[in-house]
């Protein structure tokens, strides 16, 4: 399948959490720092041309399938399964559980931490949060408090 059948939504390149149902629930705001939203709402990869060289951790959608990276009903994922985009409302009932997950998390150097941290600040305002490089990657954690950290995220867009 030619890559001119995506839609644009941006799901492979985004970061996953379990969801304790089997479920890969995306994270919203967690996501390739190369990736962009375009003014229409969709997304697009900034280095796109060069994707393999500039992010090595990027596959093409033949490979991410494979992988367990492309959205569930995503046009170039034939199998059942795959990253699970919530909307707002099941998202927002799903937080408190995916947070702890996320603080525990050494997430790799392909994330944006800017976007997730205006995310964390939007769900969590009580709380001022920071991005700490830590173990070839970083943690998102309360700023001046010692991270969680006990499960490393591969350097592939996948759980």
């Amino acid at each position: 399948m030619a890559e001119n059948h995506c839609e644009r939504c941006g799901v492979s390149c985004h970061a996953t959490v379990s969801d304790g149902n089997g479920r890969d629930v995306v994270v919203k705001g967690m996501h390739c720092k190369f990736l962009v939203v375009e003014t229409d709402g969709t997304t697009a990869c900034s280095v796109y041309e060069t994707r393999f060289e500039a992010a090595p951790w990027c596959h093409h959608s033949s490979e991410a399938k494979g992988l367990g990276m492309l959205r569930a009903g995503c046009p170039y994922n034939d199998k059942s399964g795959g990253k699970v985009l919530l909307r707002d409302d099941a998202y927002d009932t799903i937080w408190p559980s995916l947070l702890p997950q996320i603080l525990r998390h050494v997430w790799s150097h392909w994330i944006s931490p800017a976007p997730f941290l205006t995310e964390l600040a939007k769900r969590e305002p009580q709380t001022e949060w920071e991005w700490v490089e830590s173990q070839g990657g970083g943690v998102f954690q309360p700023k001046g408090q010692p991270p969680s950290v006990i499960i490393r995220y591969p350097d592939v867009l996948r759980r």
